[in-house]
């Protein structure tokens, strides 16, 4: 049996897919993910593109990279900034729109795929109100899925897609950026938080005592 020689497109291809796989496992700041969702100004994926989105776009991405600069923020795997939302949205349509991105093209129905998003903030003004009386929206949110695969499907299905808002608008998604000073904090006070439930729990079981198993004969 001759053993089947490789060509040098596919060595090269399994050859970068291995570097790749290198690079990621020493990639703690998940900096590779800092390129999902950006898209060049000169490029297919910006014909139709408005300025406005552009010039957002442009200073977003200025932004981010100088965050990066800092080695104290890393690349959430799960976490998606979604920018351009209609001033309206509400977090319970952000949410169901987000899974339905994850889930889409995947060759079942919505209901059947378990796409878990653990949280979905919309930011909004501190001192200005909506028609409804309650905190006007930035137009911004975070949406955290539980996993990378269902952030990643629905980062690259939604962002800069037309058809999602408006034309002139489209939806501006990619990983967002965590401080990890502050997921430190937020770890040490759950940390906290449930070691205190269970010593209250643990508290509420020694002042009830040890059940009473004994029946009373009459």
């Amino acid at each position: 049996v001759f053993a089947v020689k490789k060509s040098p497109g596919s060595r090269y291809v399994e050859e970068r897919k291995s570097a790749l796989k290198k690079e990621r496992a020493v990639d703690r700041r998940n900096l590779y993910l800092a390129k999902e969702g950006h898209i060049k100004p000169d490029s297919k994926a910006a014909e139709g593109m408005s300025q406005h989105d552009k010039d957002k776009r442009r200073k977003a991405e200025k932004e981010k990279q100088a965050k990066l600069k800092n080695p104290n923020y890393k690349v959430s795997e799960v976490r998606l900034s979604v920018r351009n939302l209609p001033i309206d949205m509400q977090e319970k349509q952000l949410k169901a729109l987000c899974r339905k991105y994850a889930c889409m093209d995947r060759g079942e129905s919505t209901s059947k795929i378990n796409v878990k998003i653990r949280q979905c903030k919309i930011v909004r003004s501190a001192d200005r109100i909506d028609k409804r009386g309650m905190p006007r929206s930035k137009r911004y949110g975070f949406v955290e899925f539980e996993k990378h695969e269902d952030a990643l499907a629905c980062l690259r299905r939604m962002n800069n897609n037309p058809d999602v808002f408006i034309k002139k608008e489209r939806p501006i998604v990619e990983f967002a950026l965590d401080d990890v000073r502050k997921l430190m904090v937020l770890k040490k006070h759950q940390l906290y938080a449930a070691k205190a439930a269970e010593a209250a729990t643990a508290a509420a079981e020694a002042a009830g005592g040890a059940p009473d198993d004994t029946i009373e004969e009459g």
